[in-house]
C-alpha cells in the first residue's frame, strides 16, 4: 500500500505535448536540466522540494502557456481566404 501511495499521481493536471518530429531522440532528464527549466520559467528555488510530478506539471504548464500560438488548420486558412476574397469582390464590384 505504501508503494502504491508513493507512486500515486498527486495532481489532476494533465498537459499533452506533440513532438514535431515523430522520430525525435529522447533527452535524458538530469537535475541540471530540471533546474534550467525552473529558472527559465521563473519558478522559485523553493519549489525544488515539491514532489517531482507536481513540479513537472508546473513546468509543463509554463511551457504550454508560453509556447507560440499554433496556426489554424488548412481548412480554417482556406475559409479565411475565401471570406477575404468575397469581401474584396464585394468592395470592388467584381466577379473575381
Amino acid at each position: 500500500e505504501v508503494i502504491e501511495y508513493i507512486n500515486k499521481k498527486k495532481t489532476a493536471t494533465t498537459v499533452t505535448f506533440f513532438s514535431k518530429q515523430l522520430n525525435s531522440k529522447q533527452e535524458t532528464i538530469t537535475s541540471e536540466l530540471v533546474y534550467y527549466w525552473m529558472f527559465s520559467a521563473g519558478i522559485a528555488i523553493e519549489c525544488e522540494k515539491w514532489p517531482l510530478d507536481r513540479l513537472f506539471a508546473l513546468i509543463k504548464i509554463f511551457g504550454a502557456k508560453n509556447a507560440p500560438k499554433q496556426k489554424g488548420t488548412s481548412r480554417e486558412y482556406k475559409k479565411m481566404q475565401s471570406d477575404l476574397n468575397a469581401k474584396r469582390r464585394a468592395a470592388l464590384h467584381s466577379k473575381g
